[in-house]
């Protein structure tokens, strides 16, 4: 049987998850957790936990959507299992199954070796792909401009054609519609002019592409002298991957263009281990 929390069982569901990452008294923090809630019935609403024939507890997680995210994207988290990983794998494809989504992140940095060697096959299993994640920052402050930087231009309807094809020929693939739709709204509101095409000059075919947005900010998708960007792609042509100097144009172009729009400002991006020149470059 698997079924949502009651409130009265929140410190016993959070004491299961911080025994399992091996916390040295999880009754005393999870205490202290529920401590800082106002409304647990809120917090249950998301609390999931997977029961024996003799209603014995076999696994829990916790699933709710991203904060600010415009993609349902949704993120587990707080999750454990007492015997064995399979119980906790029927207990997130029941939950995938009950919950829209369009992705689905469940980090596992904060497991010991032996249990995500556990896991990722179980999440593997379900069509999970296993990342490693950088969480990059660059201060707008701190950027100094470049010279020789490319010619950017941004998106519009007339040029929405175009930027497929040079995403198309730098990344090798077709994008899918549910795709390009779902990095349009990277994650929240599409900005249609932080998505630019990168050219020599304007006369010249592009040669590769930035594709940005804003993190929103008490309802404004305005730009601020503090305003938080995000990168959800970057890339160049194919005849041009043989290198970072290309892909370092495009991104101190980029960034050169975000500064001077909000030189308070920063930039934020998620890039995983396939990304090593871009990582890099930051």
């Amino acid at each position: 049987m698997i079924r949502k929390l009651a409130p009265d069982e929140l410190e016993w569901f959070m004491a299961s998850s911080y025994s399992f990452i091996g916390h040295s008294d999880p009754r005393a923090i999870s205490r202290q957790f529920i401590k800082q809630l106002s409304l647990l019935e809120n917090q249950t609403e998301y609390c999931f936990i997977y029961l024996d024939d003799d209603e014995r507890p076999l696994a829990g997680l916790y699933a709710a959507d991203e904060a600010e995210d415009d993609i349902k994207s949704l993120h587990l988290s707080n999750i454990w299992f007492n015997e064995k990983a399979e119980d906790l794998a029927h207990l997130v494809k029941h939950v995938l199954g009950e919950l829209e989504h369009e992705s689905v992140l469940c980090p596992l940095y904060n497991l010991a070796e032996e249990q995500r060697h556990a896991l990722v096959p179980v999440f593997e299993a379900l069509d999970f792909r296993l990342d490693q994640i950088f969480e990059l920052e660059v201060e707008l402050s701190d950027f100094i401009t470049k010279e020789s930087n490319l010619v950017l231009e941004a998106w519009s309807l007339n040029l929405e054609e175009e930027f497929r094809k040079v995403f198309e020929a730098a990344e090798g693939y077709q994008p899918h519609q549910n795709y390009w739709t779902y990095l349009k709204r990277m994650p929240g509101k599409f900005s249609p002019d932080l998505w630019f095409l990168a050219r020599e000059s304007l006369e010249q075919e592009a040669i590769g592409y930035a594709l940005f947005g804003r993190y929103q900010s008490g309802g404004n998708y305005a730009d601020d002298l503090d305003t938080v960007y995000y990168l959800s792609g970057v890339g160049v042509l194919q005849e041009h991957r043989h290198s970072t100097e290309m892909l370092k144009r495009v991104m101190l172009s980029s960034i050169d263009e975000l500064a001077s729009r909000s030189p308070l400002g920063r930039l934020h991006s998620s890039l995983n281990n396939a990304d090593p020149k871009l990582i890099d470059i930051f």
